[in-house]
């Protein structure tokens, strides 16, 4: 919009009414056709959640997100974000399998603030829920998902055999498992943090700021895979579950 702006001023206006006729259509696009939508329905819907999980498990690994790290140094209270989704099912998994590795990942993501590490934080949350903080190994020093999997391997060096649960949102599991494989460390996905149901009937809409945010989130994702592959950090471009007949699973 600005650009073509600029092209008016400069009297250029066959540019200037060709690039706003893109952004205008563009913007209807997104505002009637939910593609967002479906995009992040993809996402969430790649890795189903386990039928049945195994009887024992050797260790869970739980990808960070769900602590504010910065806000809650600022206001010294803990911010929790939108995936808390993800401690609450950490924790659940802990005392279901009370004698497996339980690992929280989550340094810092941003380029300013690497004080601040959301694993700390997020012990003192799962001590409220009564989960015993000598029971969490902590990786804070990764700053994304490559570094959450790969600074966590090195941390407890799994044995090849041992049976691990991932968890993290539905909509990240296909990136964090597409990792996961590259560095050679089989998961069994165990997703959160859902936002469209399964059977959701995808229609027409006029929501600009939903068909934008939705839109943002699928990208998010989206390009996220697409960096990880040209990167050589994950070895698919868009992963998807593997069947074997073990019953384990490798996501």
């Amino acid at each position: 919009m600005l650009v073509s702006v600029i092209f008016a001023w400069m009297n250029w206006f066959k540019l200037a009414r060709g690039l706003m006729t893109v952004i205008v259509t563009l913007a209807l696009l997104i505002t009637v056709f939910p593609i967002g939508t479906w995009g992040r329905i993809h996402l969430e819907q790649r890795f189903p959640p386990p039928a049945i999980l195994p009887a024992d498990v050797d260790g869970i690994l739980v990808l960070g997100g769900a602590v504010n790290p910065a806000l809650s140094a600022e206001y010294q209270q803990l911010i929790l974000q939108s995936n808390i989704e993800r401690l609450f099912a950490f924790a659940e998994l802990i005392e279901h399998y009370p004698q497996a590795k339980a690992v929280y990942s989550g340094g810092s993501g941003s380029l300013f603030s690497q004080e601040y590490k959301e694993a700390t934080l997020a012990r003192d949350v799962l001590e409220k829920l009564h989960i015993p903080a000598s029971k969490i190994l902590i990786e804070d020093q990764s700053r994304n998902t490559y570094e959450n999997i790969k600074l966590s391997k090195k941390l407890v060096k799994p044995e090849p055999g041992e049976t691990w649960i991932l968890v993290t949102s539905a909509a990240h599991m296909p990136r964090a498992i597409g990792i996961a494989r590259h560095l050679d460390w089989k998961f069994i996905p165990f997703p959160v943090d859902y936002n469209f149901g399964k059977e959701m009937v995808i229609s027409l809409q006029f929501q600009f700021y939903k068909g934008a945010g939705d839109l943002y989130s699928a990208l998010y994702e989206f390009i996220g895979l697409l960096m990880y592959k040209l990167t050589d950090k994950t070895g698919e471009l868009y992963p998807a579950p593997i069947r074997e007949n073990d019953d384990k699973g490798t996501g």
